[in-house]
């Protein structure tokens, strides 16, 4: 899709890249998807980023109600990039 690997980690970042890919390669009404949701889901992706990193290098506890948060937005993520891979392959 994009021609090339990215070399970015984030989840926020590589929707970024999705949404910054140039029309030719993806449609307008795709790059709006991941806008919008990037944007409504902008709180979830950052705290999930931060608890990847500081997982792997500290000791954080987090409250339930963001862990709660947090699987939410990953669980509408995976149905979102799974709507996203089936618009662009197919």
């Amino acid at each position: 899709m994009l021609g090339y690997i990215p070399r970015e980690h984030g989840v926020g970042e590589l929707l970024g890249v999705i949404s910054k890919t140039p029309r030719e390669l993806v449609n307008m009404e795709l790059t709006l998807r991941v806008s919008s949701f990037t944007e409504g889901h902008r709180e979830a992706l950052r705290l999930i980023e931060e608890a990847y990193v500081v997982s792997r290098y500290l000791a954080k506890t987090y409250e339930r109600k963001d862990a709660e948060k947090a699987i939410e937005a990953i669980g509408e993520l995976i149905i979102f990039i799974e709507g996203v891979e089936l618009d662009v392959f197919s």
